[in-house]
């Protein structure tokens, strides 16, 4: 049997993740090239800041037109 004892070392670091992102004109010219539907969808995301997937799960009465609210269920970090 071998025992398992605490290492000392020091954790390599791990380089900064920087995500790439569009500029505004860049995602003005991808909501250009849609049509219909997904046009809607790619504004949604854009202007809402919503991930694919909840976007995608949306459904008329999560919409508050009156109060210019979305209802997000289930969104990252809900349990």
């Amino acid at each position: 049997n071998l025992e398992i004892t605490e290492i000392d070392a020091v954790r390599a670091k791990r380089p900064q993740y920087i995500p790439t992102v569009l500029t505004k004109q860049e995602a003005l010219a991808v909501i250009e090239q849609c049509e219909g539907v997904y046009q809607l969808v790619v504004k949604l995301l854009y202007g809402s800041g919503l991930r694919l997937i909840e976007s995608l799960r949306l459904r008329v009465k999560d919409i508050d037109f009156a109060q210019h609210q979305i209802l997000v269920r289930d969104g990252k970090g809900v349990n």
